[in-house]
């Protein structure tokens, strides 16, 4: 089956929320403190949706996975500490991503990346930028899998009473 990407749109609401809940079960089974309150919300994919941020990503006909890429400045990042960034032109972030359960282990989650990538190149960025949490050893797989370098530690404030450090990769593009 061929895979693609494309901008998410309010109709895929109900299927980036079950990609949320399954991701949020395995980040718990694994002993992840990283999205077990209430983010990321699904007001928090709307608003993504309505600002063209949102992407999903397509197996053949089957939603297979969702992530987030904006080009505003994350703030949280201008308190890096621990590293550098190795980028100070314009990049762009990967927020809250997952995989469709069933697809899991296929190699799909790569095309998160090269996916994000490409959409960075085509707004000017010359790096991407992620971050996780310390504990997710699945996502800093993935991340040293598809060229991003470990730069340093980050607080994030979007998951209250939850673990707020994160570990911060870049890509130079």
């Amino acid at each position: 089956e061929p895979v693609s990407c494309r901008s998410a749109e309010e109709s895929d609401i109900d299927d980036i929320m079950l990609m949320v809940r399954q991701a949020r079960n395995s980040l718990k089974k694994h002993r992840v403190d990283q999205w077990q309150g209430d983010y990321p919300t699904r007001d928090d994919f709307l608003s993504a949706i309505s600002e063209g941020e949102c992407h999903i990503i397509m197996y053949g006909s089957k939603t297979a996975g969702v992530f987030c890429l904006s080009e505003k400045p994350e703030e949280a990042y201008d308190g890096l500490t621990d590293g550098k960034w190795h980028s100070d032109g314009k990049y762009c972030t990967v927020h809250r991503c997952a995989i469709e359960a069933g697809f899991r282990g296929t190699g799909l989650s790569d095309y998160i990346f090269s996916f994000s990538e490409q959409i960075a190149r085509d707004k000017d960025a010359l790096a991407v930028r992620v971050d996780t949490h310390r504990k997710n050893e699945a996502m800093k797989k993935l991340l040293k899998k598809c060229g991003y370098t470990y730069r340093g530690n980050v607080l994030v404030t979007s998951e209250e009473g939850h673990d707020p450090r994160r570990q911060a990769f870049e890509k130079i593009l």
